[in-house]
């Protein structure tokens, strides 16, 4: 997901960046929402400093600053929908794709009840 949000704003990475591990610093799950304020902030400093690709650096220290929303049973549950509708398991984040789509249709069920919505 971060790499389609990276080329759909067109922000190149540095040779040698590895953002999957990069993020993987991280101890947030992070939506696609919060990938892409990553780079929205990314390409205002990179911008700012003349830079025309992504450092490993600033990813690093934009990964570390985010802090994500304070609602975090819709965000599970838009994270969850967005895995349940997926057709590529190859598009899931690693601890998606792991999960069998009967589990995520129970969790989801859960969620709906805590969050008052309708199926």
């Amino acid at each position: 997901m971060f790499d389609l949000l990276r080329e759909r704003l067109g922000i190149g990475l540095e040779p040698g960046v590895d953002a999957a591990a990069l993020f993987a610093e991280s101890r947030d799950a992070l939506s696609a929402a919060d990938l892409e304020a990553i780079l929205v902030r990314s390409s205002r400093r990179m911008a700012s400093a003349g830079r025309a690709t992504l450092s490993a650096a600033l990813l690093r220290e934009l990964i570390r600053d985010f802090q994500p929303p304070p609602y975090p049973l819709e965000l599970e549950y838009q994270r969850l929908i967005a895995a349940f509708e997926c057709t590529s398991r190859q598009l899931l984040p690693p601890d998606l794709a792991a999960v069998p789509p009967e589990a995520i249709g129970a969790r989801l069920a859960e969620l709906r009840a805590a969050l008052g919505k309708s199926a």
